[in-house]
């Protein structure tokens, strides 16, 4: 059975992020595809650069556990989607802490060290503004989501089991 993951980060259970990521995991486990997740906010992640965790360019790696039991979660990963908002024209730090100390070098990269998923997708999502903001055409906060044409997305980009 194939092997879906999810990593998102939005501090609201009930954002256009997390809407979204419920709705992947719904779609894939409707395709009987095996699906884990890494929600970065609820699992209270530490996105703060640890001296254990900084990259080694001296072959001597000596990682916290919260980093290889992260890194080991992404073994044999088919698709490893990314979900998180557009703020400020780039992804949560949250996010950025993580790649940074989970995709590193001696795991994710360096002296033959790879990814050990067979594909990535990243899922930026940009809203609109809540209804009273002066200016804009205005929708609900979840208007700009439209759950048919997600599913035409995930179609498209192989989500089969």
């Amino acid at each position: 059975m194939k092997k879906v993951h999810f990593i998102w980060a939005h501090p609201r259970t009930d954002s256009l992020t997390a809407h979204v990521v419920e709705t992947m995991k719904a779609h894939a486990l409707s395709k009987d595809l095996a699906v884990t997740e890494l929600d970065l906010y609820r699992s209270n992640f530490n996105p703060l650069m640890q001296e254990a965790d900084e990259p080694k360019w001296d072959n001597t790696y000596n990682y916290t556990d919260e980093v290889l039991t992260l890194f080991n979660t992404l073994k044999d990963v088919d698709t490893l989607f990314v979900v998180f908002p557009i703020w400020w024209y780039s992804f949560p730090a949250i996010l950025k802490g993580y790649i940074d100390r989970v995709w590193t070098n001696g795991l994710a990269y360096g002296k033959g060290n790879k990814l050990p998923v067979n594909r990535i997708r990243w899922v930026g999502l940009a809203g609109e503004p809540r209804p009273g903001l002066p200016g804009k055409r205005q929708r609900p906060i979840h208007g700009a989501y439209d759950e048919h044409k997600l599913s035409r997305i995930l179609r498209r980009n192989r989500f089969k089991s």
